[in-house]
């Protein structure tokens, strides 16, 4: 995206990452700001958390919360469904009180309660001289509302509401419910460490992962230009509330952060096809639900989808975003939602949503078939000769089959093989599970398939070395135990160790193939 980390969306995945600690009541402090922040203490906390005695099978982390509250605020159904847990590991997320059958609604939210990108404060409204006075010319009107700044007109949105006073009259209510919600929202310094465009130059590099260090480089200058953007609307909006610029570019950055993870992209569409861009919305308690892959049948994967329903043209206030159970969720058990493809690969997800996905991987024994839809949710990358590829636990580039052959094939023959630039097909598909019959099953001999296994297993094991740190002097080592580096540092690991399983289980799987086409060509 423009203003955030930018990452493939499409209208069934979510843009949010796991809850990673307590509540919290974020942004209070800020010079300047303190007398228009909202009173989060005193939003019935008494209600907002239910005594765990009292439900001890509900209570399968070491904090339980109750979204009824929220629920009702907010105008959600059922209000008695659903509950806030965090688990041993540290991931909070939301469970059902009790079984909900396939295709029951788990959670209904309405529009009108959730945060719009096509609803700006009055501050972030364009001016007069950005249309045209003809009616005829709408070049003005894209200007003012292009569809590429949808992160900056939400994050002002957030941050109208984190700012605004509470006389709100008729909103009251609602202002209330999204109090409770911003209270309900991780720590901030904790979502801040957890996001690669926050980390310094040493830790990227820990994550030893090129696209990665691509994403990052992006994201900060887009970044930056968004912070500019909002911090200057709101200053010549309210010049004397606004005195502390480092603080303002702060909490331009919190609201950025919660946009960034926790944004949910839906299309406005009905029986006679799509009648609005799409919308992006920041919605409450629906948020708070974690990834689990749809590619699979096992504990730990999607159990739930979303959409958009109700509203239309003229009434989209009147829309609900639902959420329904795609198969039966037990009692107590965890409601998942693939995010889709901006979850894979691993290091995408982590750039966008600040976590790295625990994904399943095969044994090479094990029947694999297109149904499955897993057989290349992640994917890791590495350089053969200089060139980069990506290769998944089953699949690899037929590009990458092309140049080891003719690698091999030059060694044979004792020559030198002087290689083109063209060597990239018009096409970029992988190529299929090893052994599978298509176009370049007849470069993919025993002995090219060992030579790219050797490859990836190298490159596998330099993934588990520690990289080493240019530690200067005490200060630098002081900042390396802090608990916001410690976060990163954990996650740059976790994306190492990702990558070496995605490796790992291709070079097996290299080395299995081979050995059944020798067996084979003895028979």
């Amino acid at each position: 995206m423009p203003q955030t980390p930018k990452s493939p969306e499409k209208h069934t995945q979510i843009n949010h990452h796991v809850s990673l600690c307590s509540p919290y009541s974020a942004l209070v402090g800020a010079v300047g700001l303190e007398e228009r922040m909202p009173d989060t203490e005193s939003t019935n906390q008494d209600n907002h958390y239910q005594d765990a005695e009292e439900n001890p099978r509900q209570n399968p982390g070491p904090r339980y919360e109750s979204l009824e509250r929220l629920c009702e605020l907010l105008g959600a159904s059922p209000s008695d469904l659903l509950y806030l847990a965090t688990a041993e590991d540290g991931e909070r997320g939301v469970y059902v009180k009790q079984k909900a059958k396939k295709d029951d609604i788990i959670l209904r939210i309405p529009i009108s309660s959730c945060l719009r990108d096509d609803a700006p404060p009055h501050w972030f409204q364009p001016n007069e001289d950005d249309f045209s006075s003809n009616e005829d010319n709408f070049e003005g009107y894209a200007n003012a509302y292009d569809p590429s700044e949808w992160a900056t007109r939400l994050g002002a949105t957030l941050l109208e509401v984190r700012l605004r006073d509470d006389d709100t009259g008729d909103l009251s209510k609602l202002h209330e419910g999204l109090s409770l919600w911003i209270a309900m929202l991780p720590d901030k310094d904790f979502l801040r460490a957890s996001l690669p465009v926050h980390w310094d130059e040493e830790t990227i590099n820990a994550a030893k992962c090129t696209a990665l260090e691509l994403a990052v480089d992006t994201a900060y200058f887009t970044r930056a230009e968004t912070v500019a953007d909002i911090s200057s609307r709101l200053r010549e909006s309210a010049e004397e509330k606004v005195k502390d610029d480092d603080s303002l570019e702060e909490i331009c950055h919190d609201v950025l952060d919660i946009v960034q993870t926790r944004t949910c992209r839906v299309e406005r569409e009905d029986g006679g096809g799509q009648w609005g861009p799409p919308l992006r919305l920041l919605a409450p308690i629906f948020d708070f639900m974690n990834h689990g892959s749809s590619g699979c049948n096992h504990e730990g994967c999607a159990n739930a989808m979303f959409q958009l329903e109700g509203g239309g043209i003229t009434d989209i206030n009147d829309a609900y975003i639902v959420v329904k159970a795609i198969k039966d969720i037990d009692e107590d058990d965890e409601v998942l939602l693939d995010y889709g493809d901006s979850a894979r690969p691993a290091w995408r997800c982590l750039a966008s949503y600040g976590f790295v996905p625990d994904y399943r991987f095969l044994d090479s024994n094990e029947n694999i078939s297109d149904e499955d839809g897993i057989r290349d949710e992640c994917v890791a990358e590495l350089y053969l000769d200089g060139v980069r590829f990506e290769v998944g636990p089953s699949t690899i580039p037929f590009e990458m089959v092309e140049a080891a052959a003719a690698a091999q094939s030059a060694e044979e023959s004792d020559g030198f093989v002087t290689r083109s630039n063209e060597v990239v097909m018009e096409h970029e598909d992988d190529f299929p599970a090893f052994g599978a019959e298509d176009q370049g099953s007849h470069l993919l001999t025993p002995t090219v398939a060992l030579r790219i296994a050797k490859r990836v297993s190298d490159v596998a094991f330099l993934l588990l070395l520690e990289p080493e740190l240019d530690i200067g002097n005490d200060e630098e080592r002081n900042n390396l135990s802090t608990p916001e580096a410690v976060i990163a540092a954990r996650l740059a690991a976790s994306l190492r160790w990702s990558q070496h399983q995605v490796l790992l289980a291709c070079a097996v799987g290299l080395r299995d193939f081979a050995a059944r086409e020798q067996s084979d060509n003895m028979i």
